[in-house]
């Protein structure tokens, strides 16, 4: 709501979804596992972008995912 009013007026509105998304993600960033998740879907996503019918957000969520939890792994061991 603080930043609405200064985004362009031709921002489509699939905008509205990633801004949503990133204001959820960005204060759970606060130890290594969550930075290293984020790091990789972000990459995955940005690699899927031209896969059809939004297969690239299922890619990038799939990829966090397994990052998180190779990560939790590595760090309980």
């Amino acid at each position: 709501m603080m930043f609405g009013p200064a985004l362009p007026t031709e921002l489509p509105l699939d905008a509205a979804g990633t801004a949503c998304l990133i204001g959820l993600l960005v204060p759970r960033l606060v130890d290594r596992r969550a930075i290293t998740a984020t790091v990789v879907a972000v990459c995955a996503g940005l690699a899927g972008v031209s896969l059809p019918a939004g297969s690239g957000v299922l890619l990038a969520t799939t990829a966090g995912l397994l990052a998180g939890t190779l990560a939790i792994g590595k760090a309980s061991s």
